[in-house]
């Protein structure tokens, strides 16, 4: 089978200072006008760094969706966080 990988494992793991610009893009692309209210999307850029650095994550493609999701079904941060770092 072909399997592409989206992300190749040579590449080095980026530093949370290195990844937050690309969160902040990820964010302002989530799809639902609440995600886009600035308040939301500072809280959601907290809560993923806060959760990788706390498990030395490398940020990939499609956390921020994940967490999007979660927070329009659960509306306490602590809540939105855990599961998150659950799923993770």
């Amino acid at each position: 089978m072909h399997v592409r990988r989206l992300t190749p494992p040579a590449v080095p793991k980026l530093t949370a200072p290195l990844e937050k610009p690309v969160i902040e893009l990820d964010l302002r692309r989530l799809n639902d006008a609440e995600l886009l209210q600035p308040e939301v999307q500072k809280t959601l850029l907290e809560l993923m760094i806060r959760v990788l650095t706390m498990h030395n994550w490398t940020y990939k493609q499609g956390f921020h969706e994940l967490l999007g999701t979660i927070w329009l079904q659960l509306r306490e941060p602590n809540s939105k966080m855990t599961v998150f770092e659950k799923m993770m």
